[in-house]
């Protein structure tokens, strides 16, 4: 009894730290604010920017940051050769854990890419009142 007791405590701690630690992926962050500000502002970072939905097909179509390709998670290793060399990669999805699956992926395949998840994903960008495309 007093073992199972031990295991309940220690699964609980984890469980904070890891909700604690966020997303998981140690690589650059932006909120969907600094996303939309960098989208917005014509430079040479906007040109080269890339954002990437990694959703499935259907919640990609049901709505989606303006300007986003739909790369769904399970196809990012097949077709990260689809993304420019040296980019910055933004990677979206609902809420942040998917597109920081997908980051860790990329920032191993794209060799001198930035790779950048995006916290909170297309609810956050949503909460915000920004627009979404269909």
């Amino acid at each position: 009894m007093e073992s199972s007791r031990w295991l309940w405590i220690v699964l609980i701690l984890l469980g904070i730290v890891l909700w604690r630690r966020g997303s998981g992926y140690g690589g650059p962050q932006v909120t969907v604010q600094e996303l939309k500000a960098l989208l917005e502002r014509p430079s040479a970072e906007a040109a080269a920017a890339v954002l990437i939905d990694v959703r499935e097909p259907e919640e990609f179509a049901a709505g989606h940051v303006p300007g986003a390709r739909n790369i769904p998670l399970s196809e990012v290793a097949r077709r990260s050769a689809e993304l420019p060399a040296g980019a910055t990669v933004f990677v979206i999805c609902q809420v942040g854990g998917r597109s920081a699956v997908a980051c860790q992926m990329l920032a191993g395949r794209l060799p001198g890419a930035r790779v950048v998840n995006v916290e909170g994903g297309t609810s956050a960008w949503q909460a915000a009142g920004f627009p979404l495309e269909r």
